[in-house]
């Protein structure tokens, strides 16, 4: 209380664990809208072979054939 108001304290941001954590959750169930949320214009991922992927949805159409399921713990 200060003023003779009483007041709220703000909730706390997010920390990075939470922030990564709700990213990987979101692409692990497919939510794209979420997932894209978390990365920026100019997001891209390598992976092996020199695979560079400039989207998720690019990114999850190729790893369709090479896995049949990714979880995060």
């Amino acid at each position: 209380m200060r003023g003779r108001t009483q007041k709220q304290p703000v909730k706390a941001p997010l920390q990075s664990d939470e922030i990564i954590q709700n990213y990987l959750n979101a692409m692990e169930v497919r939510d794209l809208k979420l997932a894209n949320s978390f990365i920026s214009d100019n997001f891209h991922i390598t992976c092996p072979g020199n695979k560079i992927f400039y989207s998720l949805e690019d990114f999850l159409t190729w790893g369709k054939v090479r896995y049949k399921k990714i979880a995060n713990t």
